[in-house]
């Protein structure tokens, strides 16, 4: 337990240091780093250790986190309404549109390697049909974020968006309204989010770990 919480408070120290990083990662993510980093001091003598290594420590997270931050669109299956209607937009970032992803101006388009972007999509709109949802929200930018904190950031933005109609038109049926995988009891999870013109898709069954479906 001393080395735990030793471990802990290592990691709150960086996170101190490091404000953009502590938005933009994932807690889990930085002590996995971490971890890997601090292997090259076993069986070092802890009197040798100083202030350098410390230095080289908090410049070591600044590269790995500018490595991995960026500006990330982020998919997210939904429950919104079952009748058609057209793609609408909640403030400046959130836009959900129906089913008709193929012609969407988002859809890879192209051959050759575009041909994994399109999987990803394809896996996630199978799970969409499998859980009855027929919209997908389109966060339009989450910045400075890698790519597992975008996706929490890009989930709570979703619920925030799905409060609206259902304040807004407390006589309708709105209970249902949700994320896929906040209120059906899916076994599963998947997401799709693209930075740099390049799409990233990833599934993990919700009592384990992530597992990549197609990253590029």
């Amino acid at each position: 337990m001393p080395g735990h919480q030793a471990f802990a408070d290592l990691t709150d120290c960086l996170l101190d240091r490091l404000p953009a990083m502590e938005r933009g990662s994932t807690y889990a993510d930085v002590q996995t780093e971490l971890f890997s980093f601090i292997e090259r001091y076993v069986e070092r003598e802890p009197s040798r250790i100083a202030g350098i290594d410390a230095e080289e420590l908090v410049a070591h997270f600044a590269r790995w986190f500018a490595g991995k931050a960026s500006s990330r669109r982020v998919f997210v299956p939904c429950l919104i309404i079952r009748t058609a209607a057209p793609r609408f937009e909640i403030g400046r970032r959130l836009r959900s549109s129906t089913l008709i992803v193929k012609t969407s101006d988002f859809w890879p388009h192209g051959d050759g390697e575009i041909v994994l972007d399109r999987r990803g999509f394809d896996d996630l709109l199978q799970w969409m049909r499998d859980g009855d949802a027929d919209w997908l929200a389109r966060v339009v930018s989450v910045d400075g974020c890698e790519q597992r904190r975008a996706e929490e950031i890009a989930e709570l933005a979703v619920d925030l968006a799905i409060v609206v109609p259902q304040l807004s038109a407390p006589l309708f049926d709105t209970s249902s309204m949700a994320r896929l995988d906040a209120r059906r009891g899916t076994f599963e999870k998947r997401t799709v989010s693209e930075a740099g013109g390049y799409h990233s898709a990833d599934g993990r069954a919700k009592s384990s770990g992530w597992r990549s479906a197609a990253e590029r």
